[in-house]
């Protein structure tokens, strides 16, 4: 407790002036941003007590959030499907050209099935290259985060 006999919880130490009070480590973006009167005058907390309050709990003081690395790789995992999403979007682009292209059409009736009307068949293996190094990326991601979770509900 602190001189106010407020129990600050889980706190979130960003700097010597900047403190994160009232953490639920089960919600990533929770807590009250304590600064100085002179930074925040309508500030809920006093800097002075959080401080003393941190100097006789260091037990319950952090320097990130307890989901902060989980977070970090849902982040990655979001680009990562949005990368997969583009990629799919040029090769479903590049299908329909070969297939229903002018130029498609036409090289339809060839013997030798090659061309496209705007992607050549190295550019197409490129782009199921990334796909599936995306995909794998994708996997990757959802198992460390799948494992933060189980380390998180275990411990």
């Amino acid at each position: 407790m602190s001189e106010t006999g407020h129990d600050y919880g889980l706190v979130i130490k960003k700097s010597d002036d900047f403190f994160i009070v009232d953490v639920d480590p089960a919600v990533y973006n929770s807590g009250y941003g304590v600064v100085s009167k002179q930074e925040d005058p309508y500030g809920k907390y006093d800097l002075d007590d959080v401080k003393a309050w941190v100097l006789a709990h260091p037990d319950k003081v952090v320097t990130e959030h307890p989901l902060e690395s989980e977070m970090a790789l849902r982040r990655q995992l979001e680009s990562e499907e949005a990368e997969l999403v583009a990629i799919n979007r040029q090769l479903f682009d590049a299908l329909v050209d070969t297939v229903f292209g002018d130029a498609g059409i036409a090289t339809m009736s060839e013997t030798d099935g090659g061309g496209s009307a705007g992607i050549s068949a190295a550019d197409v293996q490129g782009l199921m290259a990334a796909r599936t190094e995306t995909r794998e990326t994708i996997a990757s991601l959802k198992s460390q985060i799948q494992a933060l979770q189980t380390a998180r509900e275990a411990g």
